[in-house]
């Protein structure tokens, strides 16, 4: 703390007769107020003074009187009887300036609006706006904050595009200030900034996703993972960035143009149980995949990976190579319809898995009939050649053991007989039945171990979904049907 030599009170004090003010006082209080302020004896500020200030013979304090500085004091003199001689308010020391610091520098810049996010003033001012300085406006609701996305000089006018902290301009913007620390050459020691309010990672309180990082390229300062539900789309723009999406609906989920987002960009994506969400890119924009570009992905319940915008696609990261499609209760259903994922070009195969058994029924088979051509397949016309099996594992004449299979004899009618695949329940003497349906078209395979689709009639197509037949035997059976697809 400075401290600066009084301009009252160190010189010598007289009365009305002009004679020194012998025993007299000099009593110090904070500007404007009774309140007794501190004075010191010299610049060091060690040693106060006492209050009040007695003068000697030659009416002058025993010591110098300095000031603390940065502070206003009101002086009381008086005479020895304590008479008050003159008062003298607001007093500052020698050389303190006084002045407010700030760290917003007026522009002198007469702003035009024209939307929430974007005005223009006269001339060519890029050189201070700049992209990612902050700002701070004037409305008639109050003032506000936020940064410079975009300063761009055309036809006499600088066009300014900013992202707000909060609250954008209106109609009512009529001034604005500009950071003192401007992006380029900053005196910022780390190349890093932490807005008021957000949480940095520490070794004593770190959390899951915490991070502080920037694009590189635009100057784009990351905050912390923060996790927003969404059950039905809006779209997810620059202003999402480093943020946890969990969906809990069934929607599309569009993605603002590459363009607008800047490298780096990235959020993590996480399907609750409501649905399929679909992640849309803008227009030819793509997803990096297995199996290639893709306008889009899909999300389903469960899984959780992140997208990377890198300047030219989406990067796809974290994504399983298996996730649960859809989980059925078979317990007391006449029907069960099982259809996601089926024409997701990134799945090889759809996999079922059982979760309980049946004890008490003799023959518990479960019928499943295959969509084709956006419809069920005809039982009658498509079911050639397939067997049942009972829970003993035989079978019909002509049949397999195990898992119910297609019979490779070819039907005079059709050729090649493929529609409804008849799957037993699992049981104690065979408790893990299953099977595999290849979502390849074109792919024929008799194993009694993989039930594969997609040829009917002789025509390669993929297969859509499966419908369950209704047995007796399910109002007995309280277990789960499972259907897992398995990405290339």
């Amino acid at each position: 703390m400075p401290y600066f030599f009084s301009p009252i009170g160190n010189d010598q004090q007289v009365d009305n007769n002009g004679k020194p003010l012998v025993g007299g006082k000099i009593l110090t209080y904070e500007a404007g107020t009774s309140t007794p302020a501190t004075t010191y004896t010299s610049n060091t500020g060690f040693t106060p003074h006492s209050n009040p200030i007695v003068l000697n013979a030659l009416g002058l304090p025993a010591s110098p009187i300095w000031l603390e500085g940065g502070k206003s004091y009101k002086f009381v003199i008086t005479d020895s009887a304590n008479v008050v001689q003159r008062t003298v308010d607001n007093v500052v020391g020698v050389n303190d300036r006084q002045e407010t610091l700030t760290q917003w520098v007026p522009s002198g810049m007469t702003p035009t609006y024209i939307t929430a996010n974007s005005f223009s003033v006269p001339g060519d001012q890029t050189a201070i706006l700049q992209p990612n300085r902050r700002l701070e406006w004037t409305l008639n609701s109050g003032t506000f904050y936020g940064y410079i996305f975009s300063s761009v000089f055309g036809s006499g006018v600088t066009t300014v595009t900013v992202v707000p902290d909060s609250t954008g301009l209106d109609v009512t913007f009529s001034s604005f200030r500009y950071g003192f620390i401007s992006a380029t050459n900053t005196s910022i020691p780390q190349q890093f900034i932490i807005a008021a309010g957000d949480k940095f990672p520490s070794k004593s309180a770190l959390n899951i996703g915490d991070s502080v990082s920037t694009d590189g390229t635009v100057g784009v300062w990351v905050r912390p993972f923060t996790a927003v539900n969404r059950g039905s789309n809006t779209q997810l723009v620059r202003a999402d960035n480093n943020t946890r999406i969990r969906f809990t609906g069934a929607f599309t989920q569009t993605i603002a143009a590459g363009s607008t987002l800047g490298p780096g960009w990235t959020v993590q994506v996480t399907g609750y149980d409501s649905g399929l969400v679909v992640l849309d890119a803008d227009g030819a924009e793509t997803f990096l995949t297995r199996v290639g570009a893709k306008t889009t992905i899909n999300v389903y319940p469960g899984e959780t990976f992140r997208i990377v915008w890198n300047g030219a696609a989406f990067e796809v990261l974290g994504r399983a190579q298996t996730v649960t499609l859809q989980e059925r209760i078979l317990a007391a259903v006449s029907n069960i319809q099982l259809k996601d994922g089926w024409l997701d070009p990134e799945f090889k195969a759809i996999r079922f898995e059982w979760t309980d058994l049946v004890t008490s029924v003799a023959n518990a088979g479960i019928g499943i009939k295959v969509f084709k051509g956006g419809g069920v397949i005809n039982t009658s016309t498509y079911a050639q050649g397939l067997q049942q099996i009972n829970t003993g594992g035989t079978t019909a004449a002509g049949g397999g053991t195990g898992l119910a299979q297609i019979n490779p004899v070819a039907s005079a009618t059709h050729g090649r007989s493929q529609g409804v695949v008849v799957f037993p329940f699992p049981t104690s003497a065979n408790p893990n039945f299953g099977g595999t349906i290849d979502v390849t078209p074109g792919r024929l395979v008799t194993s009694p171990m993989r039930i594969l689709g997609g040829f009917f009639e002789g025509t390669a197509g993929a297969v859509e979904g499966i419908d369950i037949n209704d047995p007796a035997s399910l109002a007995t059976y309280s277990g789960v049907m499972r259907t897992v697809g398995e990405r290339f």
